[in-house]
Formats: C-alpha cells, sequence, structure tokens
C-alpha cells in the first residue's frame, strides 16, 4: 500500500512539472528549428552544377548567368540573421559568402583571360553562338549557319597569315649578318603584297598554351554537332 502511495505521489508531481514546464499546454516542448544552412548549401550545389552542365563553352553569356545566379545566392545568404545562428551554421555561411567573393574574382580572371588570347582564337565567338543556339535548341537556319561558318573559314586564314607572318620575322631576327646591307635597288624593290594587312603576331608560350586548351574545347564542342 505504501509503494502504491508513493508511486502515485511521484506521478502526481512528474504531472505537476508536466503542467509547469515550458510548452505546456502547446503539445509538449518546441521542437528545435530545423538548421536551415546544410538546406541551403545543397541548393546552391545544385544551381552551381546546373549551371556548369548548361554551359560547356566559356562565354559572355555564361558569365552573365554566373553572375545572376552569384546575385541570388548572395541576397538569400544576406537574408540569413548571422548572429542568431548556431555555430556550426555560422560556418556554413562563412563557407558559402567565401565562395560567392571567390567566383566573381574568378569570373573576372576568365574574362580577362579570354581577352588575353582572343586574337589566337578569333572563331572563338562564333563557334560558342552556334553551340549556344544549339543548346538553346533554337531551330538552325541553314544560310544563317553557312554565312557563319564561311566567316569562320576566313578567320581561320587570316589567322594562319598571321602566324606565318610571326614564323618569318622571328626566321629573319635569326637569321641576321653583317653583310645583310642590301644594296639600294634591292632595298627600293616593293615586297609581294600579303593577304592580311594585320600585322603579325604577338604571343607568349603561356598564351599559346592557353589559346591549345581552348581549341580543344572548341573542338570537342563541334563534334558534337
Amino acid at each position: 500500500m505504501r509503494i502504491a502511495l508513493v508511486t502515485l505521489a511521484g506521478l502526481s508531481l512528474a504531472a505537476v512539472a508536466a503542467c509547469l514546464a515550458p510548452g505546456a499546454g502547446t503539445g509538449g516542448a518546441a521542437a528545435a528549428p530545423a538548421p536551415r544552412t546544410p538546406a541551403l548549401l545543397v541548393e546552391y550545389a545544385a544551381d552551381e552544377s546546373g549551371v556548369q552542365r548548361y554551359w560547356s563553352l566559356p562565354s559572355e553569356a555564361r558569365r552573365e548567368h554566373e553572375e545572376a545566379v552569384a546575385l541570388q545566392w548572395r541576397s538569400n545568404l544576406d537574408a540569413l540573421d548571422f548572429a542568431a545562428l548556431p555555430r556550426d551554421e555560422q560556418v556554413d555561411w562563412l563557407l558559402l559568402d567565401n565562395h560567392l567573393r571567390a567566383g566573381t574574382t574568378r569570373r573576372a580572371a576568365e574574362a580577362a583571360r579570354r581577352a588575353e588570347i582572343a586574337e589566337l582564337v578569333p572563331f572563338a565567338d562564333a563557334i560558342t553562338a552556334l553551340e549556344e543556339d544549339r543548346w538553346a535548341e533554337k531551330p538552325l537556319d541553314p544560310q544563317d549557319a553557312a554565312a557563319r561558318l564561311d566567316e569562320l573559314g576566313k578567320q581561320v586564314k587570316e589567322l594562319r597569315e598571321r602566324l606565318k607572318k610571326k614564323e618569318d620575322k622571328s626566321a629573319a631576327a635569326a637569321e641576321t649578318k653583317p653583310e645583310a646591307a642590301a644594296p639600294a635597288a634591292d632595298a627600293a624593290k616593293p615586297a609581294d603584297k600579303p593577304a592580311s594587312d594585320k600585322p603579325p603576331l604577338e604571343t607568349t608560350p603561356v598564351l599559346e598554351r592557353r589559346a591549345a586548351r581552348a581549341l580543344d574545347d572548341l573542338q570537342r564542342a563541334l563534334g558534337e554537332w
């Protein structure tokens, strides 16, 4: 009997304590809010991956798309109250913040590198434009496509001529001779008029390697046609 009373008293006290506990009368203690930043990181990774899958070649249109996505995620991140976040979520916030800032720097650097090799791959914009139309599933206009390819061929021809001028210039510099003072008659002889009036290409090994990588990307893109 005494055991039963003690048990009942314990249950009564427990019931009173439950009634006095915070959240009593509302279905028990309030559940802890679900973490927000892990879900944001997953969503951001999905958006970034989608951009990379859509754009297989670097271009101004791709840079603008990446900028728009980054600005949206900058807004999403700034909407969170950093001070109110738990420590682990603050770490997530800082990681995404750093990633967005680094992306801005990376895109600017990539645009600058594309500008540096523009003369070495003058047909890159034409090929990229054709690819972007294909990605957008735009109907192909045969006449327009033929005109683009014709212009592309002219650009390739001009590039070869300018590279040949560069090679000739380098060879001439290497063959400098003391007796190379040509007679006045020879000096006055008009040179053959080149097919292109543009000067020889001035390049460096670094730019040539970058251009070679860009050419590989362009060739892979054309291989999917």
